[in-house]
This record gives structure tokens, C-alpha cells and sequence, in this order.
């Protein structure tokens, strides 16, 4: 099979959509591979397993605390707190019985997955990576070419057509396509289900949705039904938003309707230069070229990159550069100069550019910490032994119990030194995080991180997290400030932030990342020293 790109590649409609009235548009078919495969239909589980055993008791009408705890073996004290904690769900009544809402949880979380299916995922061409999208049939659309070959994209119905001029995004270079893994596959389909319940937020942001952990089982019932992708094209288009203030930022729409992508915008702007006539379309579509044409803006942005990287060796000395964060805090301190010099025109995701960086910044700095003192196997400390009733083999799992884990977390944040009260957000983090982020060196998810981090920390004084916690007993709770606000920034349901705020975001940033690497006291902005306050 030809893995090339051309135009006579099917296109395919799974209806776009923008997030706000579009005053101008450009229809784009956008390149991917598409795979059809098998896979279970991913599901989260509403019960974890000692609530799913007790309601399955209650159900066999064996509702009382102590006959419950003699038949799973555990405390009666801990029978009685999942009892409670499934009467406040609504899945038992009073008597201890389910409610018809418990039963059909019970019974829909019974088996792992019920389902396969039969669909199709969708690779990029340049990274490889699968989109997080999985459909179940091809909705194609009908394409029609000029004279000079250049397609436009028919819409609306039969009788009413409507036609389209569109660009065909052609990768310049013969890219063949990579067999995504079995594993990257369900994570695809469970994506998908997450994205259809979080509509039009920052389609980048997995620390908000979640990140699923696909079972064994799982993995192991994916199948390919064809060993080669097909090169497609997905119809998506960029937009500028009406304004009554004349703003100019573009937005892409999410190819499988899931409302605007900051993925595909970030994609276009990575390839923009390298396709043949991308760069046109976009500076056409916002009616001017981008800050006086390409070469005024890679000036300009060259200037940024300059003054971004003075403040940092001002504020964490010129030694900064060499650590492995200096890239991630280069670009938040990018983005805030950018934040700056745009003023009052500066838009909304310039500003959560400022937060989601200072979460990268964390993140970087922990891996390192994690390089020179690895977490090998401190996962061990919130999983469990299991008997397997079926072979005798002993195994390890998670432990289900939160007041467990959490009473472990906690424990080792407080012997090293945190104040108290320890945030919440990191006693809730689950041991399948942990385990993660200790495993896989791309898993980097800052609080399961610096959960992962405490428990080894708890067991070594001369860890870099132990003295910095004797150092600043507070620091934790700004760690924690901070991967709020970077979570949060960009979903659709998220309050604006205003650029002040923005600022005082990345002054904390510098001054964790000084008590982390023990480099002093965070010199203050010299900007905010200078005009008492951030521009614009």
C-alpha cells in the first residue's frame, strides 16, 4: 500500500465545530493515517473493589457490618465507613439495601468491559501520536476539483449544496506511519469517551480529564484488522471569533467535533512553514500578516526569547541554564513577556499559556530530582499483596482503601517537614499514579510526581524534597497553588484570570523552583520593581 499523501485521498466529515460565531473561516483537509481496529469499549469503573464486594453482600441480603466484614476479612470499622460512603452515593437505603440507581451501577461495574468494537483511530503523520478520537464507521464527504486541481468540499444537503474552497495540507516529505501500540490504542478510545463529556476544553490538558491506565486485559484484546493504515484527510477549519474589539487570534476546530483544539492549532503552527502555502492561509484568514510579516514576528519573538532569558539568570542565576528545566521556565517567562507587551489587547490563552507553563516548570524540575534520586520501586509502599483464588500465584495491587493511601501520603509529607494542612489534591492521588510516574520516565504528572517523590524522600533526610521542606514547611501548599491553577486554565467552565494574577502565578513558580534547588531567596521582578505592577 502507497503511503503517500495526494489529493485524491478520501476525505472524511465528522463535523466540526467552533466554539464562537466565526466572522472569517478557512476550510483545511488535515492528513492522518487511519487504523480500523477491535477494542474494548473503555469504560470508568463507579465503584472500586470493596464497594462493588460490600454491595454485592448487601444485594445477597447480607447487610450487617459484622457478618460483611467476617466474609471479606477486614475491619468492621472499615465496613462501616464504605457503608456510609455508599448510603451519602444514593446506591443503598436505609436498610442497607441497593437502590435501583446502586443496582444498575453494581451491575454495570461488574465486568471490566462487556463490549468490543469495531472502529477506527487516527495517527498524525509527523509525530506519530494517535489523536485521542476513536469512530466506529468513515463519514465521508464529497469533494470537487477545479481545473487547476484545488478541491472544494461539498455541504449542506442534496437538494441545497454548498461549496467550499478548501486547502489540502500535504506533508512535503514521503512519511511512512508507525503502528501505534496496543496500549495507545485504548487510551485513544477512552480519551474519546472523556472528550465527549468535556467539550470545547483544552483538548492538551490530561491532567484535567484524567489520564486512563488501560488493564492487561485490555491491552491484550486489541486486534488490527488491517495491517496497513489508509492516508486520509480530516475536514476541520480555522476561524477568527466575531469581536467588537477587533482581536485577530485564530482557532482551529477539533476534527470529530468536539468543538475548538488547541492540539491542531499547536500542530499547524508547528508545520505552518514546512507546508507550501499554510502560512498564507492563516495570515489570509486574519485579514493582515502576523505582527508585519514572518520576519518581523521571528524578530520580535527572537526579542522575547532574549529578555526572557536575561530575567532568568537575573532571578535563578546564569547557572539555571544548563538544568533541565530551563526550557520549560524559559517558556513560561516567554509567555509572560508576551502577556506583557500585548497589554489590554493581550487574549485570554496568552495568559493560560503563563499558567500551564509554571505546571511544566514543576514538572521538569521533579523529573530531575527523580534522575539523580530515582523512585525505583516506592510504589510498593500503597500497593497491596493479592492471592490470585484461580492459580495461588501471589501478585501485587492497589490499595482501594483512600483513608489508607491518604494516612500514607500524608504521613511521609509531614515527617519531612510540610506544614500542615497537606492539600487534599495530593492525598487523593491514586497508587496507579504513583506507580506511573515512579515506572515510566514520559509518565511525568506533577502531583502523582511529588506524591512519588515524599515517600521516598520520608526515607532518605538528605533528599533535595526533605530540605527544602526544612527550608519552606509552606512550599507545599504553593506547589499545590500552582498545579490548580495550570489544571484549570483553558476549560470551557474556568473563570478568566486576569493578567495581574498571571503574574503573581510565575512569581511563585521562581521562588518554589529557588527553594527546590536551594538557590536563595527568588530575586523579585525587575519590571514590578521598577513600575510597582505588571504592564498593560
Amino acid at each position: 500500500m502507497a503511503f503517500n499523501f495526494t489529493p485524491e485521498r478520501p476525505a472524511l466529515n465528522f463535523g466540526p465545530r467552533h466554539h464562537a460565531r466565526w466572522s472569517s473561516r478557512q476550510f483545511l483537509l488535515w492528513p492522518a493515517w487511519a487504523y480500523r481496529v477491535v477494542a474494548p469499549r473503555v469504560r470508568q469503573r463507579k465503584l472500586n473493589v470493596l464497594q462493588r464486594a460490600i454491595m454485592g453482600l448487601c444485594r445477597a441480603g447480607v447487610p450487617r457490618v459484622d457478618s460483611i466484614a467476617e466474609h471479606l476479612s477486614v475491619h468492621t470499622d472499615l465496613v462501616a465507613f464504605i457503608l456510609s460512603e455508599l448510603g451519602d452515593l444514593g446506591y443503598l437505603d436505609q436498610h442497607g439495601l441497593p437502590t435501583e440507581h446502586g443496582a444498575r451501577v453494581l451491575e454495570d461495574d461488574s465486568f471490566e468491559t462487556q463490549e468490543m468494537v469495531a472502529g477506527y483511530v487516527f495517527q498524525d503523520p509527523w509525530s506519530g501520536d494517535l489523536w485521542p478520537r476513536f469512530v466506529e464507521s468513515l463519514d465521508y464527504c464529497e469533494l470537487e476539483f477545479n481545473e487547476n486541481g484545488f478541491p472544494s468540499v461539498m455541504l449542506g444537503t442534496t437538494g441545497k449544496p454548498r461549496r467550499y474552497r478548501t486547502f489540502t495540507v500535504l506533508p512535503r516529505a514521503q512519511l511512512a506511519p508507525a503502528t501505534p501500540s496496543a496500549a495507545a490504542v485504548v487510551q485513544a478510545v477512552a480519551q474519546h469517551r472523556k472528550g465527549l463529556r468535556f467539550k470545547d476544553a483544552d483538548d492538551r490538558d490530561d491532567e484535567a480529564l484524567g489520564n486512563f491506565v488501560a488493564s492487561g486485559v485490555q491491552i491484550s484484546r486489541v486486534s488490527f484488522v488491517e495491517e496497513e493504515p489508509q492516508a486520509v484527510f480530516l475536514l476541520t477549519y480555522l476561524y477568527v471569533p466575531e469581536s467588537d474589539a477587533g482581536a485577530t487570534d485564530w482557532y482551529a476546530c477539533d476534527p470529530f467535533g468536539l468543538g475548538q483544539s488547541v492540539r491542531l492549532r499547536r500542530r499547524v503552527e508547528a508545520v505552518m512553514h514546512d507546508v507550501p502555502g499554510l502560512f498564507g492561509v492563516v495570515n489570509q484568514l486574519v485579514g493582515e500578516t502576523l505582527h508585519a510579516g514572518y520576519e518581523d514576528q521571528q524578530r520580535w519573538l527572537e526579542t522575547i526569547q532574549l529578555q526572557a532569558g536575561l530575567e532568568i539568570d537575573r532571578r535563578l542565576t546564569v547557572g539555571f541554564r544548563t538544568h533541565r528545566a530551563f526550557e520549560q521556565m524559559l517558556e513560561l517567562e516567554a509567555a509572560r513577556q508576551e502577556m506583557r507587551s500585548l497589554g489590554r489587547d493581550c487574549p485570554e490563552r496568552k495568559i493560560n499559556e503563563v499558567l500551564r507553563a509554571g505546571v511544566k516548570v514543576l514538572e521538569a524540575v521533579f523529573s530531575s530530582i527523580a534522575v539523580t534520586h530515582p523512585l525505583g520501586d516506592i510504589w510498593k509502599r500503597v500497593y497491596v499483596s493479592r492471592v490470585d483464588r484461580r492459580t495461588g500465584r501471589q501478585h501485587l495491587a492497589q490499595q482501594q482503601d483512600r483513608s489508607v493511601y491518604a494516612a500514607t501520603y500524608e504521613g511521609a509529607f509531614r515527617s519531612i517537614g510540610f506544614a500542615a494542612p497537606i492539600p487534599q489534591a495530593f492525598l487523593n492521588v491514586k497508587p496507579g499514579q504513583v506507580r506511573s510516574v515512579s515506572e515510566y520516565r514520559d509518565s511525568w504528572r506533577l502531583r502523582p510526581l511529588v506524591t512519588a517523590t515524599a515517600l521516598l524522600a520520608q526515607r532518605d533526610p538528605t533528599h533535595p524534597l526533605a530540605r527544602a521542606a526544612a527550608r519552606s514547611p509552606d512550599v507545599i501548599g504553593a506547589i499545590d497553588e500552582i498545579a490548580a491553577a495550570g489544571g484549570g486554565a483553558g476549560h470551557a467552565n474556568a473563570d478568566s484570570v486576569a493578567p495581574q494574577l498571571a503574574e503573581q502565578h510565575a512569581d511563585k513558580v521562581y521562588d518554589v523552583v529557588s527553594v527546590l534547588l536551594d538557590l536563595g531567596e527568588a530575586r523579585s521582578d525587575s519590571t514590578r520593581e521598577s513600575t510597582g505592577g505588571s504592564h498593560g
